[in-house]
């Protein structure tokens, strides 16, 4: 709880901050909230991708006119 409410703000036209919130075991962001823990990545609530299982959510869809990966240590 020593860190709850603590994080960064930054001031520009209007102010953004990070700041972590203990109750719920996530990073608010201004506008949204993004939570990095255990095995996943979850932003405003959905679970983007869960490292134990390497998968995505079945909402997430990628253009695979832009994607690039290894293979057996070569690229396509």
């Amino acid at each position: 709880a020593a860190i709850d409410g603590s994080g960064i703000r930054y001031i520009c036209n209007t102010v953004n901050s990070i700041e972590r919130n203990d109750s719920n075991d996530e990073f608010s962001l201004t506008g949204g909230s993004l939570r990095v823990g255990g095995n996943k990545l979850t932003m405003e609530g959905m679970d983007v991708i869960d490292i134990s299982t390497n998968r995505l959510h079945a909402n997430i869809t990628v253009n695979a006119d832009s994607l690039d990966g290894v293979l057996d240590g070569g690229s396509f």
